[in-house]
């Protein structure tokens, strides 16, 4: 049997041979060093200006709401969280160093310790910044305070996920389900204290041991957690650290290309996947656009997280009718309406993005967009129903499906993104591509509009 070889003198050789090919000057790093500074301050400023004015507009609530309120979406947030990291791994190898590092008789320890604390870190700086937020615009506290605790939650968070990963696929499935469990659990408190809100009711001041008990018990939990965590690394499997790479690739590609299909395309294909065995059935009634509507419909009805998605955004339009001023509730509705309308439109995104596929199934292009738009539209259309009580007119109501629908098909139908493009140069020295502008705007433009009527129908 081979011995392990350790990790630290292989990554300085490693190092040292690919500063030795000197493919980037230190003029040319320290350029994009600058340039990755300059964007992240224009942006960070940006936010922090965008989130404080919008932390003003927000109305605290009184009483034991507050209390109750933020600590459901503190649970929520946390159950989002480890579903997002137990899904992805968290730890994850590209594909360099699953074919070359992970083979080799390396100590695994060393190889990804170093992946581990990133996670760690990255996910504690997440949570600190969230929970500061929600502090901020929910509960009326002090941020810092609660930033410490978001980080030493995040931190326990991301740990616990480590440790997950090194004990195999089946914990990992048990874990996703308690985080599903754990969000499910949220969104029912939130359901329960907006109805009792709404029925003239207080529901009672949260205890003040359990701000106490928060703050102490984290952060020397994710300290032992960590360290079991660490000491159970040898013990990861290959296919758990590359079963994310897919998708950490997709999202990276996206973010540079700025265009989310490609990360939709991955989480579609790992849903495709893990889609049971089905039975077909015989369609007793001929007809092409039956056929196609029937289709459409069996292919919702299979689609369970649409409907975990749309269960759940029920809930969101009645909690921001709590902490919200009333001319942003519309727009929260139309958001929500989009989101459940774009979870129901997978053949329509389909049939609207494939030229071939269009000819395959015969028809005009016209017909066939509003044959696969009949099923998100009638999804979206069952969904408004319950949310009818949190705000809006009859107007607005009336027109919150189509509306969804018109966003969804006006981002779906977009021309395919064109190789070349026009640069506008700015006064500023600012090159702008027209076209990407167009393109990325096609969706968020009509948006904006229609959020505009929902505001002034509302």
């Amino acid at each position: 049997m081979t011995a392990a070889v350790a990790w630290t003198p292989v990554r300085r050789h490693l190092r040292a041979v690919r500063r030795s090919h000197g493919t980037r000057s230190p003029r040319a790093i320290l350029g994009l060093v600058y340039e990755y500074l300059l964007y992240a301050f224009i942006a960070g400023g940006v936010l922090v200006t965008a989130l404080s004015h919008a932390i003003g507009t927000f109305a605290t609530p009184s009483g034991g709401t507050a209390g109750w309120l933020a600590g459901a979406l503190a649970v929520g947030g946390t159950a989002c969280l480890a579903t997002g990291l137990v899904g992805l791994g968290p730890i994850v190898a590209g594909p360099a160093t699953a074919s070359w590092l992970l083979p080799s008789p390396l100590r695994r320890r060393d190889l990804l310790g170093a992946r581990s604390a990133a996670v760690v870190a990255g996910t504690a700086v997440l949570a600190a910044g969230v929970a500061a937020l929600v502090a901020a615009s929910v509960s009326g506290q002090e941020p810092l305070p609660v930033a410490g605790v978001g980080a030493a939650v995040g931190a326990l968070i991301a740990t616990t996920a480590v440790l997950v990963q090194t004990a195999g696929a089946a914990v990992s499935r048990w874990a996703a389900g308690i985080a599903r469990a754990g969000l499910g659990l949220s969104l029912l408190a939130v359901l329960v204290l907006v109805l009792v809100t709404r029925a003239g009711g207080t529901p009672p001041p949260v205890d003040g041991a359990v701000p106490v008990v928060a703050i102490v018990a984290p952060a020397p939990a994710a300290v032992i957690v960590g360290v079991v965590a660490f000491r159970r690394l040898d013990r990861v499997g290959t296919p758990s650290l590359t079963r994310g790479a897919p998708l950490v690739a997709a999202l990276w590609s996206s973010s540079v290309a700025l265009d989310a299909g490609v990360a939709t395309s991955v989480v579609e294909e790992r849903r495709l996947r893990r889609r049971p065995v089905v039975r077909s059935r015989r369609n007793r009634r001929p007809g092409r656009r039956r056929a196609l509507i029937r289709s459409s419909a069996v292919a919702a009805l299979r689609h369970r997280s649409a409907w975990a998605w749309s269960a759940g955004l029920v809930v969101v339009p009645y909690a921001a009718a709590l902490m919200a001023p009333a001319f942003v509730v519309p727009v929260v509705q139309l958001a929500c309406a989009t989101v459940v309308c774009s979870r129901f439109a997978t053949a329509l995104r389909a049939v609207a993005g494939s030229a071939a596929l269009r000819r395959i199934v015969g028809g005009g292009d016209r017909e066939l967009l509003v044959l696969q738009g009949v099923v998100p539209l009638l999804a979206v259309t069952v969904w408004t129903v319950p949310v009818c009580a949190s705000a809006g007119t009859t107007a607005s109501l009336l027109l919150l499906p189509l509306s969804a629908l018109a966003v969804v098909a006006r981002h779906a139908t977009r021309p395919p993104r064109a190789a070349t493009m026009t640069l506008y140069e700015t006064p500023m020295g600012i090159s702008i591509p027209v076209e990407l502008v167009q393109d990325l705007s096609r969706g968020p433009t009509l948006f904006a509009v229609l959020a505009g009527i929902q505001m002034l129908l509302g």
